[in-house]
């Protein structure tokens, strides 16, 4: 039984929990400590945010790495080509600027269903912690006008809206790893995106997120140098045409390269050559293959076919046509067609 002098402190506890903005879900199951795996870019992946801070401490601060310092954060800069908006928030960063969010959206991290385990509304230390499949992340600088509700949260859910709001100098995402106890903990080793997060040496300025095709490395040189982390983008290269033979009909072969620059993996799902002959605009041979390439980041593939045409000049465009898929299984719309015409 508690005694009424604990049940009192207990109470005043909640009481003051409460008057700075605390709320906390029904739901008290404790989250397993283990590595965070299969995680997602917290943003929409057709937006380019930046990677502005690598593996550092909770608190901030440029130390380097040593056993008894948690590197479990790291941090996300919101597109300026986003815009903002005023947020009524405290900013206790050096500037004291007036206090802003940005209209880009905070997305869940997760690839499955989670829930909003507890959050903070506190004007100058705004902070939400989720919780699905075992994992925990909290984020700070939320925006506090817009920040998701305890309850559940849906996979690709909106959490709100990065903010200035406390120790913040632009809009951006402190994202810290946690235990089941809330405590922070190691970022190293987890996934995101299909990227490794690796181990920093120095705070915020080392710590690549690691991909066998390609790697985002943070800056030590400071934020307006810190690399972009960009959507999945289809390029085309090294464009080939080889004619084997001219009449009765010509017997072309030709081939190109298409290449994912950005940081999503893309599902192609069209492949083709497209052919005008002479000065006809007016119509195309459109010839597609209709089949579907997976491309991490950074990685290659090589289209190939054999083409018969009749004599004369014509104009040949290889065509990609991707609606890509990024992590998760979020549909990134950056479809269209990539041309590179060439002539025969």
């Amino acid at each position: 039984m508690y005694s009424k002098q604990r049940i009192f402190y207990l109470s005043l506890i909640f009481s003051i929990l409460f008057t700075l903005g605390v709320e906390f879900s029904q739901d008290t199951s404790v989250a397993e400590a283990q590595v965070a795996t299969a995680l997602v870019f917290p943003f929409s992946p057709d937006q380019t945010w930046k990677y502005s801070g690598g593996p550092h401490p909770d608190s901030g601060g440029y130390v380097p790495k040593k056993p008894s310092v948690v590197f479990s954060s790291l941090d996300f800069l919101a597109p300026t080509s986003a815009g903002t908006v005023a947020e009524k928030c405290i900013n206790t960063s050096r500037s004291k600027a007036a206090p802003v969010r940005s209209k880009a959206a905070i997305i869940s991290p997760f690839q499955m269903d989670g829930r909003v385990v507890s959050r903070s509304t506190a004007q100058s230390n705004p902070w939400v912690i989720i919780e699905a499949g075992g994992i925990r992340i909290r984020m700070n600088h939320v925006a506090p006008s817009t920040m998701v509700g305890v309850g559940t949260l849906k996979r690709g859910g909106i959490i709100g809206n990065p903010s200035t709001c406390g120790d913040s100098d632009a809009p951006h995402i402190h994202f810290v790893l946690l235990d089941g106890n809330n405590n922070p903990r190691e970022i190293a080793g987890s996934t995101i995106s299909g990227y490794l997060v690796g181990t920093a040496t120095m705070s915020y300025a080392t710590g690549c997120l690691i991909q066998i095709y390609s790697s985002i490395c943070p800056s030590p040189f400071g934020a307006n140098w810190n690399p972009d982390i960009k959507p999945g983008e289809v390029r085309i290269s090294n464009p080939s045409v080889q004619i084997k033979s001219i009449f009765p009909g010509a017997n072309v072969t030709v081939s190109f390269t298409y290449t994912n620059v950005g940081h999503y993996p893309v599902s192609v799902e069209s492949i083709g050559m497209a052919a005008r002959r002479g000065s006809d605009w007016t119509g195309s041979n459109w010839d597609f293959k209709y089949q579907t390439t997976y491309l991490n980041p950074g990685q290659s593939a090589t289209y190939s076919d054999k083409k018969y045409f009749l004599l004369g000049i014509y104009f040949m465009e290889p065509v990609v046509k991707f609606p890509g898929k990024a992590w998760g299984g979020v549909q990134l719309e950056k479809g269209g067609f990539f041309h590179y015409p060439f002539r025969i």
